[in-house]
């Protein structure tokens, strides 16, 4: 959490009003990379984010920029984050002590165990080293605004994914996809209205 400075500004930060609403939505897909890409629509070789030309090298890169993406997933959402409190002070008054991570959860249903073991094998990436953008259903991707047009992914810790269910007659074999967020992730997290389909056009390319 954030330490107060013993000697406050002179006046409080001025809260903006707001604009345009923030609502994710479903999301449909996640794709994970490496942190360390970044999509800039002004630098020295532009690569705007919005640009399909900008993704289809990271599809097949033999690089840290590579890009996979998940298969349809069910159901992804985020709780809300929430402060770790305690009441053991002199006077009993509450007092904030910690922000922890957000856990992500979404499901997958029906998949061959090769995909979930390729899914798996980015649990052996270290941890803190990987990112995600997220796709929603309406063809927006979520990431994280570095300034004007500068874009990356999200960082996550701990990505994880379980052996789906058994789900006996009528019933799919789901199982689960999780990572965390670090506390204060939504200060840095846009939707970015692209112009491609990108639960489409970013589809796994065969080896």
């Amino acid at each position: 959490m954030a330490i107060a400075s013993c000697t406050p500004p002179a006046f409080l930060t001025t809260i903006s009003k707001a604009g345009c609403r923030v609502r994710t939505g479903a999301v449909a897909h996640v794709i994970v990379q490496r942190l360390g890409h970044e999509f800039n629509a002004s630098g020295e070789a532009p690569n705007p984010i919005e640009a399909l030309a900008s993704w289809t090298p990271l599809l097949i890169a033999t690089n840290d920029t590579k890009i996979v993406r998940t298969p349809q997933l069910i159901g992804l959402t985020a709780p809300a984050g929430e402060a770790t409190t305690t009441d053991d002070t002199l006077d009993g008054s509450p007092e904030v002590i910690d922000y922890p991570g957000v856990q992500v959860t979404g499901r997958y249903a029906d998949l061959p165990g090769d995909i979930i073991a390729q899914i798996k094998e980015l649990e052996k990436e270290a941890d803190g080293t990987l990112g995600v953008y997220l796709v929603t259903l309406d063809g927006r991707i979520a990431a994280y605004k570095k300034a004007d047009g500068v874009y990356g992914p999200l960082p996550i810790r701990a990505l994880a994914i379980g052996d789906p269910s058994i789900g006996g007659r009528g019933v799919r074999d789901e199982g689960a996809l999780n990572f965390n967020f670090k506390a204060g992730y939504r200060k840095y997290y846009t939707l970015v209205d692209v112009d491609f389909d990108p639960s489409a056009d970013l589809a796994p390319v065969e080896a």
